[in-house]
């Protein structure tokens, strides 16, 4: 006997499973790497019909965020190796982003922390000191304009390896290429989303006809 849920009623930010879960876990669970997943859905959206997916360890941990338009363009034999790719890219995308972080606060939080020295062994009439001091904030300023250079660096690499990627995923199945074509063409209410997956396909596509030319 199938329970149906009222979204409607769920509280903001509510875990809720419907049949579209429990059909993606059957998917999922085939494969040996997700045998033990579940996936759940988030009560975030207004009207409840548009939420997001959860894709998530044994330990409840979240593997993966799936939108809707993107779970219901997939078929199940491209679901798992779009969940694949996808966590990888995600990965390495978050490993950037912190990098890029790091690069920036660093500096900035070290420069602070010296200029507020500064101030403080000037008020005391440690002459010496503040030199000292004033140099490291100057030392810390300078750092931050290797800082934009790195970032940019760092950011064509991650561009560059997310392409191998998708290269790689066309290479070992052909119909990658059709798969992410579906989800790009219904990401229809995520225009920027919509703009990034078409921008990714037509880089495959020239990619491939580069390779097969």
């Amino acid at each position: 006997m199938k329970v149906e849920i009222d979204v409607s009623e769920l509280e903001w930010g509510h875990w809720y499973k419907d049949e579209k879960c429990k059909a993606m876990e059957r998917v999922l669970q085939s494969d040996p790497r997700y045998a033990e997943c579940e996936v759940r859905r988030a009560r975030w959206e207004k009207e409840g019909i548009d939420d997001p997916f959860y894709v998530l360890d044994k330990d409840e941990r979240e593997i993966i965020m799936l939108k809707k338009w993107e779970v219901y363009a997939l078929g199940d034999s491209d679901f798992i190796s779009y969940v694949n790719l996808q966590t990888k890219r995600n990965r390495l995308s978050d490993r950037t982003t912190a990098a890029v972080y790091v690069l920036f606060l660093l500096p900035v939080g070290f420069a602070l922390s010296c200029a507020i020295a500064a101030a403080v062994v000037q008020y005391l009439g440690e002459y010496e000191s503040f030199s000292i001091l004033m140099g490291l904030v100057v030392l810390s300023s300078a750092l931050l304009l290797f800082a934009g250079p790195l970032a940019y660096l760092l950011h064509r690499y991650t561009e560059s390896r997310m392409r191998n990627m998708d290269l790689e995923a066309a290479g070992k199945d052909t119909s990658f290429v059709d798969s992410l074509r579906r989800v790009a063409e219904a990401a229809e209410a995520d225009k920027y989303k919509r703009k990034e997956l078409v921008k990714r396909v037509k880089q495959l596509e020239d990619a491939l006809a580069g390779i097969n030319s």
